[in-house]
């Protein structure tokens, strides 16, 4: 998670640095930023719910990876601010769904093991990736044009799919975000749960386990 947040996490002032030298004015800089930040929350709760019913993690985050990666390379061949706005809105339909996923990654690979501490390991691994790549592209962009940051971007999603195709497995307790309510109560660690049962409801596991 940590290169891809390099990316996600620091292409804001790139973009908006891009935007101002094709031209573009306040108004405009607030669109672009407003688009992103709109498409970010419509697509998180997609991609969460899509995976919560298919049960898989690995796999969406691989494809997530993947389809952000073109998009940075489109966003550094843009040349104006038309073009930058849309496909900074893209990048989001499918950023946007890596976080929800991931931390639903972290809690099921520990099988429901101290969830708390899990997430708190995420968020912090998410935010020295964000911390870095806003380092990263300072530096940087005092030396190379904006666009070839956003190649490097590009290059960190692909390099954070091939990590996790050979580190990561797919969980084998596949469970829906509104289970985090049940994690204090109940020691999940023992329920097996077959993949026909995803639609499994967080009420549900409760009678499986009494």
């Amino acid at each position: 998670m940590i290169p891809i947040n390099m990316a996600i996490g620091s292409i804001k002032i790139v973009i908006v640095l891009i935007a101002l030298a094709a031209g573009a004015n306040l108004f405009e800089i607030g669109l672009i930023i407003a688009f992103n930040s709109a498409s970010t929350i419509v697509f998180s709760l997609f991609w969460g719910r899509v995976s919560d019913f298919f049960g898989l993690r690995k796999r969406f985050l691989l494809m997530l990876f993947l389809l952000s990666a073109p998009i940075f390379v489109l966003l550094g061949l843009s040349n104006s601010v038309f073009t930058l706005t849309v496909l900074y809105t893209a990048l989001a339909a499918f950023a946007g769904g890596i976080q929800p996923i991931a931390a639903m990654y972290a809690v099921e690979y520990r099988e429901g093991k101290n969830w708390q501490r899990e997430v708190v390991k995420f968020n912090s691994f998410l935010n020295i990736g964000v911390i870095v790549g806003l380092v990263v592209s300072t530096l940087l962009a005092i030396v190379i044009p904006l666009s070839w940051i956003l190649y490097l971007f590009a290059g960190l999603c692909i390099f954070s799919a091939v990590v996790l195709w050979l580190t990561a497995k797919e969980p084998l307790l596949p469970l829906e975000r509104d289970a985090y309510s049940i994690f204090d109560y109940f020691d999940i660690r023992k329920i097996r749960i077959p993949r026909s049962f995803k639609k499994i409801k967080p009420v549900q596991i409760m009678f499986i386990k009494i």
